[in-house]
């Protein structure tokens, strides 16, 4: 019974205790209760102000459609040459088979 009347004191003493120191450090010293949200505040702005010029410094996609038909056409382009080198060579292979 004594254990639970000396716990309850404690309990008491540590809740208002608490709260003034709380009030005395409100009132005396701001600072000291803002100084966590400051450093961890600005650590965030600095991520978010680097972030932020990681993002306008990007370079765009091209994904016009301009963009898409010029590359299609290159593709294509390709392709005609491909066909055309291998029409030569299919056709040289032929000259050679008749020549033999």
């Amino acid at each position: 019974m004594v254990a639970a009347a000396v716990l309850w004191v404690m309990w008491l003493t540590f809740c208002f205790g608490t709260v003034i120191v709380g009030l005395v450090m409100l009132f005396i010293a701001p600072a000291l209760l803002m100084a966590p949200l400051f450093v961890v505040g600005g650590l965030g702005l600095g991520l978010l102000a680097k972030g932020a010029e990681i993002y306008m410094n990007a370079q765009p996609k091209p994904t016009t459609p301009d963009y898409l038909d010029s590359a299609m056409e290159d593709r294509m382009q390709r392709r005609m040459e491909i066909n055309t080198r291998l029409a030569d060579l299919q056709s040289k292979s032929a000259v050679q088979a008749d020549n033999k």
